[in-house]
């Protein structure tokens, strides 16, 4: 359902109408708060999406040296860069980690605690990626459904306390559009769906990243901004933790539930289908009704988690039972030995 007619149609069901500013904002604030509702009340098929993570493997060129009770280490033939902000380095006295918290020099590179190791040179070493940023919009991460035992692919923890805004570059949108084109820009790799757009008066989040110059918003443009200053942030820069690094570079697919956005313009989909329109209306109209507190709001909320609860109920909304509870046939059953 679209934005604009979800609006519409509440403001009939509460006999309302959009011309007063303040009730269209609380007819706004009712259909995307019900939105948000439905989509996250259960693990709707609609909502799975695939996404990559690019695997680095361990760090070891050249050999460093370091200090008892300094926080710096000194490298020899290293090529250290400012991406390594994060890492975990590891020398060959210690079995310890080291968070890295600057990356001063190709050379020279500062950790969050100091050298508890004897001073020592030339020592060989690694510096692993333990913690990679995934996509905003991450919900839930979903099992491996290849596998007998369903593993998940990585664990979610906490936020990248090193994300920044990203701003390189200018960008550009026509009005009505959802497709945003940059110049100047490297999307592909410092953008994630589920980010946040900022546009003068105007936020928009990521769908997804097309190319290092286009992106394609789950919002359509309120106006056309023809080319200039923005920045994209995440408001949840979560991370993936993976404990082992393959000996080369490695694509890690995943399947993952993904979260819903507010809508922006008339013509924003709710990104639930058809069979979710009254179930959606319904959690509106007491959403706005408990917004005026008008009698009987809350038997309405009853009622809407009611109708919700039927739709958990159709087996052709929700996730399969086997992939829940994959069936296990024994040899001889059918199946051989």
């Amino acid at each position: 359902m679209l934005f604009g007619n979800a609006i519409s149609e509440l403001a009939f069901l509460v006999n309302k109408k959009r011309d007063d500013t303040d009730v269209e904002g609380k007819l706004k604030f009712a259909v995307n708060a019900a939105k948000i509702i439905v989509s996250k009340s259960y693990h709707w098929k609609e909502l799975k999406s695939y996404g990559e993570l690019v695997l680095i493997p361990n760090h070891t060129s050249g050999t460093v040296s370091i200090t008892l009770d300094s926080r710096t280490v000194n490298g020899s033939g290293t090529d250290w860069t400012s991406a390594m902000v994060g890492r975990f380095f590891q020398h060959s006295q210690t079995s310890a980690y080291y968070r890295i918290i600057n990356v001063v020099s190709a050379t020279q590179l500062i950790l969050q605690s100091p050298i508890v190791e004897a001073t020592a040179s030339a020592l060989t070493y690694l510096i692993r990626k333990r913690f990679y940023r995934v996509n905003s919009d991450i919900r839930l991460v979903l099992p491996d459904e290849k596998s007998d035992a369903m593993e998940v692919p990585f664990t979610i923890e906490g936020y990248d306390l090193n994300d920044t805004d990203y701003s390189a570059g200018t960008v550009s949108v026509t009005a009505d559009s959802n497709i945003l084109t940059g110049v100047g820009t490297s999307f592909l790799d410092n953008v994630h769906p589920g980010d946040l757009i900022n546009l003068q008066s105007y936020k928009y989040t990521v769908r997804t990243v097309d190319s290092d110059t286009q992106i394609t918003m789950n919002n359509r443009a309120m106006e056309t901004f023809p080319g200039g200053a923005y920045f994209i942030k995440s408001e949840s820069p979560i991370q993936a933790e993976i404990f082992t690094a393959p000996s080369q570079k490695a694509v890690q697919p995943f399947f993952y539930i993904r979260h819903l956005y507010d809508m922006v313009h008339d013509n924003d989909s709710n990104e639930l289908s058809n069979k979710f329109d009254r179930t959606f209306m319904d959690w509106a109209k007491a959403e706005f009704e408990r917004s005026v507190n008008a009698p009987g709001w809350q038997a309405n909320i009853l009622m809407a988690q009611g109708r919700l609860n039927t739709l958990k109920q159709n087996a052709d909304l929700v996730w399969y039972p086997y992939r829940t509870f994959p069936p296990r046939v024994l040899a001889g059953n059918g199946r051989g030995q």
